[in-house]
């Protein structure tokens, strides 16, 4: 750092020299703490300090002017040593770890990770088994992932219970599920009072109990932070009346409450509703900007759009872009959006040219993902790829 010099000046009501009482109050003065003084000759050498610096220096006194002077020979900041990823620090881990992963500096957040999932960091272990989920940074692996996933929800860490929760669904294991989910919700975690409610409501890995899931959608949307799909989803209860007297009006509010809080899976169902008239009259064209709002966050949405300008549904049809917002929803996820972009890859439909070795490929992926269709219409198409 480079040399900083200060200067400080005082009048003195002495004439032979400065007192230590008259040194330590100029030094004061200037906002110095932790004054220590030491007199050589006719002076004193001093350390003291300011917020974030030490500061050595001599005070000194002219007889002649009474006056006190004082540089300050160096300024050293007091800044501690960064703290190291340790088993005593598991914390510190995840922080650095996270910040790194903010500058996609994913190899040394991964290792920062496991080293801190390996000290018993929950959000290390849950942040580790999104990177071996995801791929990104570290081996896809789903297994593994689920294995992180269980660590961090045993060491209480409601995220982590969450996605265990999701991948015992994935592997189609759902009454655990059920009993991950509620741990997160215990965990005051809002998503996973959100999926354990939804999965009372359809009975999935039990008994069906749309009071008690109503009970656990209601927790979760007035969470601390909220999460507004299960507000939205309550809104859907009610609309649809499903365990609960129908209110269409205050199904529709609700959901559009939602939608405006940012529920783009909020806003892709009420479109769904408005278009098929369930909560009403049909009303396409309001049905239309909610897709268009969630749509490419919600790869569902983006299939429903694809149909709107496919068919022409209160728009002009446009081919081209139906073709565009399939390839997004199958890139997003939705099985449907596959199926349906392979359909216009093997047709060549609009503009496109047919592409049989690229349908077959996409037919291959909406199968795998559990589309029967799409399974059936890859039949034909060439059987290499």
């Amino acid at each position: 750092m480079n040399k900083h010099h200060l200067c400080l000046t005082a009048l003195l009501s002495i004439a032979c020299g400065p007192s230590e009482a008259a040194s330590r109050k100029v030094l004061e003065e200037q906002g110095f703490t932790e004054i220590e003084l030491v007199r050589e000759g006719d002076h004193f050498k001093f350390k003291a300090k300011k917020p974030q610096i030490t500061c050595t220096g001599t005070i000194a006194a002219t007889q002649s002017k009474h006056t006190m002077t004082s540089a300050c020979d160096r300024i050293v900041e007091d800044t501690p040593p960064p703290e190291l990823c340790s088993a005593a620090t598991p914390a510190i881990c995840f922080d650095q770890a996270l910040a790194r992963d903010k500058v996609s500096d994913k190899a040394t957040a991964i290792k920062l990770y496991t080293m801190g999932c390996d000290f018993g960091n929950a959000a290390c272990c849950n942040n580790l088994g999104v990177a071996h989920e995801s791929g990104e940074g570290a081996q896809k692996d789903l297994t593994k992932a689920k294995a992180l996933y269980e660590k961090s929800c045993k060491l209480k860490h409601g995220l982590g219970c969450t996605n265990f929760g999701d991948a015992l669904v994935r592997d189609k294991s759902d009454e655990p599920a059920r009993a991950a989910y509620t741990q997160a919700c215990e965990l005051e975690y809002a998503d996973g009072c959100y999926r354990l409610g939804g999965m009372l409501i359809n009975g999935e890995g039990g008994k069906k109990d749309s009071t008690a899931g109503l009970s656990w959608l209601t927790k979760a949307c007035e969470a601390k932070l909220p999460s507004q799909d299960a507000c939205g989803e309550i809104g859907l209860v009610y609309g649809l009346g499903d365990g609960v007297p129908a209110d269409k009006a205050k199904g529709e509010k609700l959901m559009q409450a939602a939608c405006d809080a940012g529920s783009l899976f909020t806003c892709t169902n009420l479109g769904i509703l408005m278009r098929d008239g369930k909560l009403g009259p049909k009303n396409q064209a309001r049905a239309t900007a909610l897709f268009e709002k969630a749509c490419p966050a919600e790869a569902t949405a983006c299939n429903e759009l694809a149909l709107v300008y496919e068919l022409g549904l209160g728009v002009t049809k446009d081919l081209p872009k139906s073709i565009s917002l399939f390839e997004q929803a199958c890139t997003g996820g939705n099985v449907l959006g596959c199926t349906n972009y392979a359909m216009s890859l093997r047709d060549g439909m609009g503009l496109l040219a047919k592409d049989p070795k690229k349908a077959a490929y996409i037919f291959d992926k909406a199968c795998a993902m559990g589309d029967d269709k799409a399974c059936t219409l890859r039949k034909g198409l060439p059987a290499k790829l």
